[in-house]
């Protein structure tokens, strides 16, 4: 039978062979550190989870706000969402359209344009947050795609089909909805103040400051009177009118 013993902090069997380096006062304190490192993960995976917000907003408003999008800028901090990974979106040419008419994404995301159509299109846009063209082109293996890195709004058009429109509506926060029915919800919000903007195509193509709120709960409701006498943000967006031409 081999009894164990210490000898200065190391285990020895009897017979006076080592068997391992042994600090009961290491190994605690190990553990607490392992513990205490979890408990912190968790609860910061757990505080995320129960920040997340819903900001119910209904809009009265006598003005026409089909095809608005409003979104909210984070004010008391670094806007996280902003900091993800970039996205990339597709806006395909289909029916000598575009699809989707507004499409919305943030400072840095990538837009394609499949066209899917049998002609060629020539995307463009001149509006001063991003200026591009993509040449005479058809349903090619490989689809174009473009960096949108300036926040603003961005009017496209087709060199060749003159009706052809759509918005890319570039924003500084991921934080946004579409107004439906004068009714929109903002999800995934952060607790914490925020600046409250809208952008309606049919009111000369403007970005509007709203009002900055405090979310303070995980659902919040929220009313909100539109007036005529907006704060813009932004000019409108030149549109190039081009001659009618044939289709190639």
């Amino acid at each position: 039978m081999i009894r164990l013993g210490y000898v200065e902090g190391q285990r020895v069997t009897k017979k006076g062979n080592m068997v391992k380096h042994f600090n009961p006062v290491n190994l605690t304190l190990s553990s607490i550190t392992g513990i205490s490192v979890l408990f912190f993960v968790s609860a910061m995976m757990l505080s995320q989870q129960v920040s997340a917000a819903e900001l119910r907003l209904d809009l009265k408003s006598h003005l026409s706000l089909d095809n608005a999008v409003i979104f909210a800028t984070r004010l008391d901090a670094i806007d996280v969402a902003v900091a993800a990974m970039p996205e990339a979106v597709d806006i395909v040419q289909e029916g000598k359209q575009y699809r989707p008419y507004i499409q919305v994404v943030t400072v840095g995301d990538t837009v394609r344009f499949p066209n899917r159509d049998d002609v060629f299109h020539h995307v463009y846009s001149f509006s001063d947050a991003k200026r591009f063209e993509i040449p005479l082109y058809d349903g090619v293996l490989e689809v174009p795609e473009i960096i949108f890195d300036k926040p603003g709004v961005v009017v496209l058009g087709c060199n060749i089909h003159d009706w052809m429109l759509a918005y890319v509506l570039v924003l500084n926060t991921r934080f946004h909805a579409e107004v439906a029915d004068d009714q929109a919800t903002i999800k995934g919000l952060p607790l914490g103040e925020y600046e409250l903007s809208l952008w309606v195509p049919s009111l000369d193509n403007r970005i509007y400051k709203l009002e900055s709120i405090a979310l303070t709960s995980e659902i919040q409701s929220q009313e909100l009177v539109i007036e005529e006498s907006f704060n813009a943000l932004a000019q409108p967006s030149p549109v190039l009118v081009t001659e009618e031409r044939d289709d190639y």
